[in-house]
């Protein structure tokens, strides 16, 4: 794995959020004030007992801040190995829960019961409890890759296994009262391919050294905002199916395990609107404590996230102002998730994976 240091590579500036890295092969380096390339180098490699050959150019005294990079398979397996434990029980776990829930979804449309019947079986609390003790796993696994023995990682996947760990414990506390168990249909498949890709694509996922108050607060309030929307973005998506077989007079297998269109409904909005207003403050948030951002690469995500904003300021108005229902809150719901998931996923994924 290391075998690349043996020959001198060219050495690689990135820009990186609030910071740059320099890199040796996969290999980013932190440099603090005063400190030289070869001279830190050195000092992370001895502690392999491995000697890097290294340029014997001058050395060149790099500006601080500078923070280091390091890919998920770069650290040991000792050190990675517990994350990728708990990950695959959290994978087995949930692809268990999404088995007994298409089992269950069977089993209701034989017999002819619905989602308005509130049915509270033995094959729910089986869901549940797979689900609960797979939030466990994914919680350490999740803390894991955000809070890495080098730094705070805010990367695409770290921060993606993050709010799908926060969307299934919202929808599985939320189901002990509403009836949103029938989203573990397409978010337990998400989330197993989310934390597989995590554990084993090998994404180089950049870390910072040291976070704001005001820069925690805004990162928080986003993963809260973007988790509401998500879930938000699920019930649109059955809340158009079912009011289109409706329309259409027909009563499908799927149609009879959602709830009512009305609480359907209900429940969307009271997503959007608490998502909204977390939106609202992540986003004064970051214009007060965010620098710089077309230094930062922060421009396109922010155009993406007014853009949603407005979205969804337009839907909440229609809905109080215009009554606005069926597909037309459904359209409005999907179009402004779409706006944030290119801010978020979409920029991240250019910045960090294709470019």
């Amino acid at each position: 794995m290391l075998s690349s240091l043996s020959t001198a590579l060219p050495v690689i500036f990135r820009k990186l959020c609030e910071s740059r890295s320099c890199r040796f092969s996969n290999i980013a380096i932190c440099l603090l004030p005063g400190q030289s390339l070869l001279m830190d180098t050195e000092t992370i490699i001895s502690d392999s007992g491995i000697s890097p050959h290294v340029p014997s150019s001058p050395q060149a005294t790099l500006p601080y801040p500078f923070c280091m990079t390091h890919s998920f398979f770069f650290d040991s397996t000792r050190e990675n190995m517990p994350l990728i434990v708990t990950g695959t029980i959290a994978i087995a776990l949930y692809t268990c829960a999404f088995i007994l829930q298409i089992a269950r979804a069977r089993r209701l449309v034989t017999t002819g019961v619905t989602g308005a019947d509130g049915v509270r079986d033995p094959q729910q609390k089986a869901v549940l409890a797979c689900v609960a003790v797979a939030l466990i796993a994914h919680l350490y696994t999740s803390v894991g890759q955000v809070f890495t023995g080098r730094g705070i990682s805010f990367a695409l996947m770290p921060i993606s296994v993050a709010i799908f760990f926060l969307i299934n414990t919202i929808v599985a506390v939320g189901s002990v009262r509403q009836p949103l168990d029938s989203l573990y249909l397409l978010l337990l498949p998400a989330t197993i391919a989310v934390t597989a890709i995590s554990l084993w694509s090998g994404i180089e996922t950049p870390v910072i050294h040291g976070l704001s108050t005001g820069l925690a607060a805004h990162i928080l309030m986003s993963i809260v905002a973007y988790s509401l929307m998500t879930i938000a973005a699920l019930q649109a998506l059955f809340l158009a199916y079912q009011n289109r077989q409706l329309h259409q007079h027909r009563a499908t297998g799927l149609l009879r395990l959602l709830p009512p269109l009305q609480t359907l409904e209900n429940l969307m909005f009271a997503l959007v609107a608490t998502g909204f207003v977390l939106l609202t403050f992540a986003l004064l948030i970051g214009f007060a404590f965010v620098e710089d951002f077309l230094a930062q690469h922060l421009a396109h995500k922010t155009v993406f996230s007014l853009v949603a904003w407005v979205v969804y300021a337009t839907l909440l108005w229609g809905r109080f102002k215009k009554g606005w229902r069926g597909r037309t809150a459904a359209a409005w719901t999907l179009g402004g998730f779409c706006a944030l998931m290119l801010g978020f996923w979409g920029s991240k994924f250019v910045l960090e994976v294709l470019v």
